[in-house]
């Protein structure tokens, strides 16, 4: 099976077994992956932050429309780290996406061998 050539069919058959394998590994910790990055979805850390840095500021005379405009770009910001934590699976998913393609690949070369 070097160089990624396949002569019989059992030699196939292996392989695509041994990637059927790994492509439901890939599934297993993509699964895991997404139950990890909904964390952020919870995280009660800024709205925390934002309840106290308006009490703050109406203890000191400050506007809440002054103060309005900041924490927009907070939201903003908070909003663009949900996104890039929920895209760290899609190494992941391309990953599986490899696997995926080259079993199809040999199950089509398999079609051929017998």
């Amino acid at each position: 099976m070097s160089n990624n050539i396949h002569n019989t069919e059992e030699e196939l058959l292996i392989e695509i077994d041994r990637l059927d394998n790994k492509s439901f590994d890939m599934e297993c910790v993509i699964r895991d992956v997404n139950s990890e990055t909904k964390a952020i979805k919870y995280d009660d850390i800024p709205m925390n932050i934002y309840i106290k840095i308006q009490s703050l500021a109406k203890d000191h005379g400050i506007d809440e429309n002054e103060l309005a405009w900041k924490m927009d770009e907070v939201l903003d910001a908070i909003n663009n780290l949900e996104s890039a934590i929920y895209d760290l699976v899609v190494p992941f998913e391309d990953k599986k996406r490899d696997i995926d393609n080259k079993k199809d690949d040999l199950e089509y070369e398999l079609e051929d061998v017998a």
